[in-house]
């Protein structure tokens, strides 16, 4: 694959998502492929939104979406209480 396109986000910045989930879709010239995460997180920051081309011009290893480790339990908890 050469370039593809970001057809559309399955999730939402704030979302959480399990492995597997397919956070994506890309769509190149002969087909559409899901992105699936490999382990389980949460999505901070969408860089690249629908519709916008990614491959040679934008270097590989270049940044699609900024991603978190899922919270812990104690981090779920202090967040509820400090919101009280």
């Amino acid at each position: 694959m050469e370039a593809g396109t970001i057809g559309a986000w399955n999730f939402a910045e704030g979302d959480s998502f399990e492995a597997g989930a397919v956070l994506a879709e890309i769509e190149t010239d002969k087909a559409t492929m899901g992105f699936e995460a490999q382990d389980p997180g949460v999505i901070a920051k969408i860089l690249v939104q629908p519709g916008v081309e990614v491959g040679y011009e934008w270097g590989y290893g270049e940044h699609l979406m900024l991603l978190l480790p899922p919270p812990t339990r104690k981090q779920l908890l202090w967040h509820y209480f400090c919101r009280i």
